[in-house]
């Protein structure tokens, strides 16, 4: 059991490095990099991109966990609840990023007008 928890606990920090591999040089291809990185709207609009992406990996991640409590609980009902609340938590927190990405989105749009 414990070889089990050891593997599981490096797969799980896998996972955490899986976004920071980098997959390419954006500068091999040059129309990929973008031109005018002055304004302060494309400056808030690329930290929201990443935090926002950063957040959704985030409550993905809390989705899979809440999957794997509820699934490995063996009829444990306090388990079970753990692991039900937790999906609820995550897919709360998964609707919340989608609606303040929304928000971010309009707010930059309205300013740009």
């Amino acid at each position: 059991m414990k070889k089990l928890k050891l593997y599981l606990k490096k797969f799980h920090l896998g996972l955490f490095a899986i976004p920071f591999i980098p997959f390419g040089n954006p500068a091999d291809n040059p129309s990929d990099v973008p031109k005018d990185l002055g304004s302060l709207d494309k400056f808030i609009g690329n930290v929201t991109d990443i935090a926002l992406g950063a957040a959704g990996f985030v409550a993905l991640v809390f989705i899979f966990w809440g999957g794997y409590l509820w699934i490995t609980s063996t009829g444990d009902p306090g388990q079970i609840e753990k692991g039900k609340k937790t999906l609820i938590y995550a897919v709360g927190g998964l609707l919340l990023v989608i609606l303040s990405g929304t928000i971010v989105n309009v707010v930059i749009a309205l300013l740009n007008n």
